[in-house]
């Protein structure tokens, strides 16, 4: 079993797993992510001002938050800055979100994207992500060393992850109301910016791919007949346990 934190383990052996078949590995992304590039370079490659405090929102499918509450939040950050709105394939959203923006004299620089397929040039460019809790995209953030805030209305299985990164010191939640709040906070306090990004780097785990890669490499391969297989995954697994007679604690 492989999981993505040490703090799973526990759980796992109370539900009846061994210790030694669990492997703490991270989650699987793309290397894109663990690239190093120079933050300014990438700013000059992708058009954007060099100087500025740069966010990016990523702006996933059902997002909690309406596009008009989002530019309203905006309007409120104090100090200069420069947004990356990543909005996905929503062509209604994008609009929307530009025609909000024409109503209004922002000083911040708005870069409102729509889709993009190089996420991993924005997050080397950018100082903060926000954004909802899923686990790639968590994943991903962490790889990349950024600090979140993360909006707090979440589903379901998004919510150990958010939970994860606030507790950890990574991240905070916001909501509707308070992402300018918790921007501007960030922006006013540099230690408690520094302290995020610290604690990112103690909760980050490189190439989980690899890892994943050196324990399966290792397992002998299995050799399988088509009377293996029955009508449903039960019947199919209860019968290959019987043939087989698969001993785990000897590898057999």
């Amino acid at each position: 079993m492989f999981l993505t934190d040490e703090y799973m383990i526990d759980k796992f052996i109370e539900r009846g797993f061994k210790r030694e078949n669990l492997y703490v590995v991270g989650t699987p992304i793309s290397p894109d992510f663990y690239v190093e590039r120079d933050k300014l370079a990438t700013r000059e490659k992708l058009g954007l001002d060099k100087d500025l405090f740069t966010i990016v929102l990523m702006k996933a499918s059902f997002f909690p938050y309406s596009d008009k509450k989002i530019v309203s939040e905006i309007a409120k950050i104090d100090k200069p800055v420069q947004i990356v709105i990543i909005n996905g394939k929503s062509e209604k959203s994008k609009n929307r979100i530009d025609k909000y923006l024409s109503k209004l004299k922002l000083k911040h620089k708005i870069f409102n994207l729509g889709f993009v397929n190089n996420i991993p040039e924005y997050f080397s460019s950018c100082d903060l992500v926000v954004g909802k809790a899923g686990g790639l995209t968590s994943a991903e953030t962490i790889a990349a060393g950024l600090p979140s805030l993360i909006v707090e209305k979440l589903p379901q299985q998004e919510i150990r992850n958010g939970e994860y990164l606030v507790n950890h010191g990574c991240s905070m939640f916001i909501n509707k109301n308070t992402m300018a709040e918790k921007i501007n906070l960030v922006l006013n306090d540099n230690a408690l910016y520094q302290k995020m990004k610290e604690s990112v780097k103690n909760v980050q785990s490189f190439d989980a791919i690899g890892k994943m890669f050196n324990v399966l490499k290792g397992v002998p391969k299995a050799e399988y007949k088509d009377d293996y297989f029955c009508e449903t995954k039960h019947e199919t697994v209860k019968k290959v346990r019987k043939q087989r007679k698969i001993d785990v604690k000897n590898n057999k």
